[in-house]
């Protein structure tokens, strides 16, 4: 039973570089003696020659173009799936978005028609300020006023939306442009426009409704107090003139004339428990208006929303939640950008994760609202419990000064009606009617100017200068070039990612790679047969029987000055065309007029027999075995002048037979038979048959195929056999493309009576 056909991939070992008895070589295939390695020989002392400069030159751009020739098929394949998956992702990458957004002016300090100073509100920090209203807009309340439109809650995008105010929150971008007095409230999406626009729409109108709009509110609630003071005061001084009037004319009846001196103390009492009233009632006023506004503010949901937000950007767990949904994010886009297939299970557990993620935030968050809700309704039950307790107390003590006033200002009355001084009462009241005129005339003042200031055509401190209107990122065509650059891209990347591992097989691409590149003579160049039909007429036919016959006329000439008459065909590996330049160069010996021996020296894989079609058995195994003798195993074939020497039937005997120097005498006796002995040797890489073999030739051939043989191997098999003593005559090249030589064809082709005899042949044949 023959052994099985040999690893190719195996590397030999080499003996060193002083011969070693030829049979301990062949029965240690090799093992002792200098190593290869990574395909240089190397010797006892790990001298390592220097490499050719092919085989260390990183990056060739002609050996990569040749290298995409060979695989143009799979990097054709391949390259279109990769860049219709490139260019698929690009399209999803980039979407054609739009943006909508508006545009408010939030000036620096809020313009005045009439004030010199702004009245009614302290202005603080600028940015603090635009901080707030960025937040402002951003609440949860503004967010929940605009998702009051039923159109928007159902439209597509966010109908689906468990928490339709987060899944807005996140959406919505509100920011200030830099340096300037511009609040840019937009929305990015590969939603329709005009949907955009819906969403920023409403989300505007909340604002101005919410915000601004109470706003307004409070400030109206001021001018109503103040105009509800003022007409109390006004009261009071028609009240006063009436008084006037009547001690007037009850004085001018009576006929009292001058004024007592004591009367002028009376008068500067009266002055001073006067102002003291005034001063009272305004602080009065004053804690209403105070009162009011705190409880708005206690009240106000975007006060509370603004507090809920402070408190959750600082807890820890919430905010680690975000931080894990954001690194999963960019894990996710990178995995993306670096081609993961969106079912992958990389980019399934990333989404499975940022999911879970969410939810244990969103869970968090409603936790968290919820507490807070329950604080608020205590702690603003409280709040306004404490607020309301001090407003009275204020109240109370305001009311019981006011009462000890006025009952200070009754006694002073009384007392200069002792006196008997009424027209000390009217100068009195006289002096409090200027008095109150003119409080009168200053709050009137105050409120006139107020009313301007809120006109509707006033100018304000928060404007919309532009509704909101959507901008096109990326349009239609520029998608469309990003993608066909993006599938463009993945072509050529996976064409040359392709050729580049090619290349690092460094598999010979023609002659000159070895002529020049290794230094290994070139002694023919065989065209390719492979898959042509069988015709004698075949033009590469013709350029084949030449180009051998070139490889025959420079062996017979280097034969006769340095006596090589015995030549191995070995070559690096298997499948390199060895039996094709073995039979044709016996074929051409033969043809040229030499008794020509073809001897098949591939004991473990023989095929010459199947090429002649002949027995197997009986062969150069049975001779190694003395099963039989030389004379009686050597074969005539069709071809004048050419035998034929199978390999037999191979097993341990007989290759143990070749390593003991069996082959010696049975080369010396045909060496005295035939003109030329050609040996179809196995690959010299794979086993020590042919190294073994090559100590009884006179020279040796190496067959290389192109685009299969490795320049490496094609190295290490040349330097292998060299450092034995065998003596390479040169290289052929199987599969190299040729050109028919129109008087190379003409010279094979049958003349034109052996076609007329051929032809009648066939008739009387068929007759």
């Amino acid at each position: 039973m023959m052994p099985p056909e040999e690893n190719q991939d195996s590397t030999p070992s080499q003996p060193s570089r002083s011969m070693v008895d030829q049979r301990y070589f062949a029965e240690h295939s090799l093992t002792d003696g200098a190593a290869m390695r990574n395909g240089v020989m190397m010797d006892w002392q790990g001298w390592q020659p220097q490499q050719p400069e092919i085989l260390t030159n990183p990056l060739d751009p002609l050996w990569l173009l040749h290298s995409f020739r060979r695989r143009w098929i799979l990097a054709t394949g391949l390259g279109l799936l990769v860049a219709t998956a490139v260019a698929a992702l690009a399209y999803w990458l980039t979407p054609a978005t739009h943006t909508a957004l508006a545009i408010f002016e939030v000036k620096s300090k809020k313009p005045n028609v009439v004030f010199d100073v702004e009245q009614g509100e302290a202005i603080g920090n600028y940015e603090l300020y635009q901080g707030t209203q960025v937040n402002l807009v951003e609440s949860q309340f503004v967010l929940t006023a605009a998702l009051r439109d039923g159109d928007i809650v159902d439209l597509p995008a966010i109908r689906t939306e468990s928490n339709k105010v987060a899944w807005l929150q996140d959406r919505l971008n509100v920011a200030f442009l830099k340096d300037s007095e511009l609040m840019q409230v937009s929305m990015t999406g590969d939603e329709p426009g005009s949907e955009l626009i819906r969403y920023v729409q409403a989300v505007v109108d909340a604002y101005q409704g919410e915000v601004l709009g109470n706003d307004r509110k409070d400030r109206q609630i001021l001018l109503d107090s103040l105009k509800r003071v003022e007409a109390r005061v006004r009261t009071k001084l028609e009240d006063l003139k009436n008084e006037y009037i009547k001690q007037a004319r009850a004085l001018k009846s009576e006929g009292a004339e001058g004024i007592d001196v004591d009367r002028s103390q009376v008068f500067s009492k009266l002055d001073a428990l006067n102002d003291r009233l005034y001063e009272t009632q305004d602080k009065m006023a004053n804690e209403d208006l105070n009162y009011r506004q705190m409880k708005r503010m206690i009240t106000d949901p975007a006060y509370i929303s603004r507090t809920d937000q402070e408190r959750m950007a600082g807890d820890v767990y919430l905010q680690s939640l975000y931080d894990q949904i954001s690194a999963y994010q960019v894990d996710l886009a990178r995995q993306r950008l670096n081609g993961t297939k969106r079912k992958s299970p990389a980019i399934k557990r990333l989404e499975k994760k940022i999911e879970d993620a969410s939810a244990l935030a969103q869970q968090r968050r409603s936790q968290l609202q919820q507490q807070y809700n329950l604080q608020h309704n205590t702690s603003s039950n409280d709040m306004l419990r404490m607020v309301r307790q001090e407003y009275e107390e204020k109240r109370k003590h305001l009311a019981a000064q006011e009462e000890k006033i006025n009952k200070d200002i009754a006694d002073q009355m009384e007392e200069a009606k002792k006196l008997g001084t009424q027209n000390a009462r009217v100068e009195m009241l006289l002096a409090e009617i200027e008095k109150t005129r003119e409080v009168q005339g200053d709050m009137a003042t105050r409120i006139d100017q107020w009313e301007i200031e809120e006109d509707a055509h006033a100018p304000k401190r928060i404007n919309l200068v532009q509704n909101p209107v959507t901008i096109a990122n990326l349009e239609s065509n520029t998608r469309y070039i990003i993608v066909a650059l993006a599938w463009l891209f993945g072509f050529a990347l996976t064409g040359v990612g392709i050729a580049y591992i090619e290349f690092q097989a460094r598999r010979l691409n023609g002659p000159k790679q070895l002529d020049e590149g290794l230094g290994i003579r070139v002694v023919g160049s065989l065209p390719s047969l492979a898959f042509r039909d069988e015709d004698d007429t075949d033009p590469l036919l013709a350029v084949l029987m030449e180009s051998i016959d070139n490889v025959r006329t420079a062996l017979m000439h280097d034969s006769t000055a340095k006596e090589r008459r015995i030549i191995m065909i070995t070559s690096a590996t298997g499948h390199e065309g060895r039996t094709t330049v073995a039979s044709q160069l016996a074929a051409s010996l033969a043809r040229a007029g030499r008794r020509t021996l073809l001897v098949d020296g591939d004991l473990r894989h023989p095929s010459l027999h199947s090429l002649f079609d002949v027995p197997l058995e009986d062969g150069l195994s049975e001779v190694l075995r003395a099963e039989a003798d030389v004379d009686d195993v050597v074969r005539p074939t069709h071809a004048e002048g050419l035998w034929l020497l199978t390999a037999g039937f191979c097993d341990v005997g007989a290759i143990q037979a070749m390593a003991k120097d069996q082959l010696q005498p049975i080369f010396d006796k045909l060496r005295n038979q035939f003109d030329f002995i050609i040996i179809d040797a196995a690959p010299a890489l794979n086993l020590s048959d042919a190294l073994v073999m090559g100590q009884y030739v006179d020279g040796a051939i190496v067959s290389v195929l192109r685009d299969v043989s490795k320049v490496p191997q094609v190295h290490q098999v040349n330097e292998l056999l060299r450092s034995l003593g065998i003596s390479v005559f040169g290289a052929v090249v199987n599969g190299v493309r040729s050109r028919v030589d129109v008087r190379t064809h003409r010279l094979h082709l049958p003349a034109p009576d052996q076609v007329a005899d051929s032809a009648a042949t066939e008739v009387s044949t068929e007759a």
